[in-house]
């Protein structure tokens, strides 16, 4: 009985003939009472009170998201006071029917139309693919709209265990101490004593497990290790990375088997294989779905083979590489594997001195020297078994095998790079601008440079601080592909932008090539970090928001995926919860603008206001992403200005996240911690407004200007103001352990001539100056002196009336800076000692000699 009964209630028919029979009843039931009291008395049955209470609890309970069995009790209680004259059972059931009903009706025209009229988008094998690597992590809660970040910022920042910090002290100091980044430039090669370094010290290996001489870092000393060679070398940082990223180690650990595993790993660990891994094509970039390098399966002797012909290009160490991982198509014409002719995309490890291969040319990507060529294969024949990573059973799943390696090496890598340089520009400039001097004071203290040093300073915080809480994730397991794209995506363009600020101020200093010059290399090597593993434009306008959106929207892809297999049970369940989903984020989020976000639930985190305003961002978040699939859907993937602009907003909700999880763990500066909030505010105040004023549909376009007027006058936030830049740029210009703080994981080169150290010696004796010139300008003696030398050249009618005492304000700062006849005055004076007078001496040889730029003789310019 209890079967037959469940199987009545899994009858679509059956539901539908029921709810109908009860809604009949229900109906006639309001006719009666329509019948007996009138329509003017039905309505005024139920008291105004009432109204306006149960409107204001339906607001409260849509604001909180409640569940369906708060809304059944409040169904019951409003249902029990209004309409006591009728069966309460038939009023309840009645309701309930006429909504089931109409949601029904709804739902079924939707489910019939969605497809032809293409309201919701398309996803091709290979997105599918990709949509299943990895695991949605912190970007959840932004598609949910009520975000519970209570787990997340308790989570425990990543550190270096003993031996990784003493890999960093020690093995990668000694790396880094063979050779300047201006060596490596002129000769374009590595040193023979490098490579011999790279071998001995496994830095190949960086993620390999012991148990095949790898050093096995965890993914937070791995990146660290890569960001303080960058901080030195940026092209030897290239280098060592790319096989410990993208590469033949990376795919082996996770899919090759065991023999492939004993073969190579060991070998790839120690260096003594160099790999590449040959990806990008002419017309595969981008779009690396679309690689038309083949491979034909055939038999030779008994032997499953492959016939490889391949045509790759921007491959980084192809030039030296031993051992050559390849993505291509795999073909099958005998059907040898399967029934398939086209097996798909494989990966493959092949030998270099294979017969067919073609090398010998080499790229010049914005002059970095990174072994980075083209390479050719033609008519390559190798056994099948051992060239397919992974054996002949993952033949045609190579797509799925780059997707969570590019994921993976988004988070690490490539990032940073980017931190390294944000850091290194944050030194010099800092450095460079409290030693420069112009009209007798610091560069530094001029307002428009110290708006320059604001931005380099809480940008390069907030690039830091993104990435490592990108990496507290990996370590815990979490690989994020859309969280991995938003993460290169923004940390590369916002190093761009401090390394742009950088050369503003470093001007000449940054132009002009040379040993001295620590910048310029960086401002050319910038675009290579936007364009490589999937070009930044890729990333913003598809990968981050467009496959965010429907692989980690709660509703997104089990709509999508029920309408694709004809599924209307779950395409009803899906679609009720992302419409009450959506109103709920309506609510809310009209609700935190009209209150500026204070009736966000209370927070006790120390300033806990900027989490009140995350949670009002995401809100709106939430409702917009929900209209974005009702209303674009299928034409999400073309409108690139809108889902990049949503990109954007996410990347910025992110890094709030990172920064206020920084705070709960770690002791920050709290300029910088406010400059950077208020950057990422003020960046997605205006990048609402702007999705809002050009929204692609128009009807919704004019419904959503009140928002944007509300917005207008409400706003998320505003760029920070010129006090706080001021203070900020002050804080970092004199407050040496906060440039250390900022900066910190940086190589500084051990000899005198070195740059850094110039610059680090000026500053230092710049600090102490500053310290000797306070004592002489608050010196009533020097003044009274100063003063009395200078009564000859006053008029007398200017005089004041007492001149037994000196007005402060006839001497200013300005005037004693590097005054050495003043201050062997206050020499003579005792004001100051002859250690201080010395320091003064010493301070103006040392500014001299590191605001110094590089020449070239004739000879060694045109050699």
């Amino acid at each position: 009985m209890k079967d037959l009964l469940f199987q009545l209630i899994q009858n679509k028919k059956i539901r539908l003939i029921f709810f109908s029979l009860l809604f009949l009843i229900y109906v006639y039931f309001l006719g009666k009472l329509y019948t007996e009291n009138g329509f003017n008395s039905f309505i005024a049955f139920i008291p105004l009170s009432l109204k306006t209470t149960v409107a204001l609890t339906t607001l409260i309970l849509l604001f909180f998201h409640s569940s369906f069995i708060i809304w059944t009790a409040f169904l019951l209680l409003i249902l029990s006071i209004s309409l006591s004259g009728l069966p309460l059972y038939f009023m309840f059931f009645g309701i309930i029917a006429g909504l089931f009903l109409l949601f029904f009706a709804f739902s079924f025209l939707f489910f019939k139309g969605a497809k032809k009229l293409n309201m919701l988008p398309k996803i091709s094998e290979t997105e599918k693919i990709a949509l299943h690597v990895g695991e949605p992590w912190i970007e959840k809660e932004f598609f949910k709209g009520l975000p519970d970040f209570k787990n997340l910022f308790n989570q425990a920042p990543p550190r270096l265990s003993e031996r990784e910090q003493i890999f960093l002290n020690d093995q990668v100091e000694d790396l880094c101490s063979l050779s300047t980044e201006w060596d490596f430039l002129k000769r374009k090669k590595l040193l023979p004593s490098e490579e011999e370094i790279i071998k001995k010290e496994k830095f190949f290996g960086l993620s390999v497990p012991k148990s095949y001489k790898g050093l096995e870092f965890s993914p937070f000393a791995h990146a660290k290790v890569i960001e303080k060679i960058a901080g030195h070398n940026n092209p030897l940082a290239i280098i060592t990375m790319v096989p410990n990223s993208l590469g033949p180690a990376k795919l082996l650990l996770k899919y090759g088997t065991k023999e492939q595993k004993d073969q190579y790993l060991k070998s790839l660990a120690s260096a003594d294989l160099w790999p590449c891994f040959g990806l990008t094509e002419v017309q595969a970039g981008s779009d690396a779905s679309s690689i038309q390098s083949s491979a034909i399966l055939f038999k030779q002797d008994g032997e499953l083979k492959i016939k490889i012909n391949f045509e790759k290009r921007w491959i980084t160490l192809s030039s030296k590489a031993d051992l050559i991982g390849l993505a291509v198509q795999l073909k099958d014409p005998d059907k040898l594997l399967s029934k398939k002719t086209n097996l798909g995309i494989t990966c493959l490890l092949i030998s270099s001195d294979l017969k067919g291969i073609e090398r010998g040319f080499h790229h010049d990507p914005m002059g970095l020297p990174i072994y980075n060529a083209p390479i050719k294969g033609k008519n390559v024949i190798v056994p099948a078994k051992t060239a397919i990573i992974g054996g002949l059973k993952q033949a045609g799943q190579g797509w799925k095998m780059l997707m969570e390696s590019l994921s993976a090496g988004r988070s690490i890598s490539l990032p940073a790079l980017c931190t390294a340089s944000s850091k290194k520009v944050s030194w010099l400039t800092v450095t460079h601008a409290f030693v420069r001097r112009q009209f007798g004071v610091p560069i530094g203290k001029f307002e428009g440079i110290q708006e320059k040093l604001a931005k380099i300073t809480g940008l390069t915080h907030l690039i830091s601080l993104t990435h490592n809480f990108t990496l507290s994730g990996l370590n815990q397991g979490v690989v994020s592909p859309v969280i991995s794209a938003l993460n290169k995506y923004h940390c590369s363009e916002l190093a761009q932008k401090v390394v742009k600020h950088g050369m503003d101020i470093m001007a000449g200093a940054g132009l002009s090539l040379g040993p001295r010059n620590k910048i310029a290399n960086l401002h050319a090597s910038m675009p290579v970090a936007i364009t490589v593993e999937g070009a930044n434009v890729l990333s913003r306008t598809l990968i981050s928001y467009g496959q965010g959106l429907i692989k980690t929207h709660p509703q997104g892809y089990p709509i999508i995926d029920s309408l694709e297999k004809n599924n209307l049970n779950s395409f009803n369940k899906n679609l009720w919860i992302f419409l009450y989903e959506s109103l709920c984020h309506f609510v809310r989020s009209i609700l935190f603008t009209l209150t500026r976000a204070y009736t966000a639930w209370p927070v006790f985190l120390k300033r806990g206001r900027y989490l009140q305003k995350l949670k009002w961002s995401i809100s709106l978040f939430a409702f917009l992403s929900n209209l974005n699939l009702m209303l674009l859907g299928g034409k999400l993937k073309t409108k690139g200005q809108i889902t990049g602009r949503f990109a954007d907003w996410l990347s910025f909700q992110y890094m709030i996240c990172a920064v206020i999880w920084s705070e709960r763990h770690e002791k920050n500066n709290k300029l910088a911690y406010d400059w950077s909030l208020e950057y990422c505010f003020s960046q997605i105040q205006k990048t609402v407004l702007d999705i809002l004023n050009n929204y692609p549909i128009t009807v919704a376009r004019w419904l959503l200007k009140p928002l944007t007027w509300i917005l207008k006058i409400n706003c998320l936030g505003e760029k920070p103001s010129d006090k706080l830049n001021k203070q900020l740029a002050n804080k970092i210009l004199e407050d040496k352990k906060f440039k250390e703080d900022l900066c910190k994981n940086m190589y500084f080169p051990k000899g005198e001539e070195d740059q850094f150290q110039k610059l680090n010696k000026a500053y230092d004796l710049s600090l102490k100056e500053q310290t000797i010139l306070n004592k002489i300008f608050n010196s009533d003696k020097l003044h009274s002196l100063y003063f009395i030398e200078n009564l000859r050249s006053t008029k007398k009618d200017k005089l004041p009336k007492d001149l037994g005492k000196a007005p402060k304000k006839q001497i200013s700062f300005k005037k004693i800076k590097d005054n050495f006849e003043l201050f062997e005055k206050a020499l003579k004076s005792s004001i100051i000692s002859q250690e201080d007078f010395e320091v003064l001496k010493s301070a103006k040889k040392a500014r001299n000699e590191a605001v110094q730029v590089d020449s070239f003789s004739t000879e060694e310019y045109f050699k």
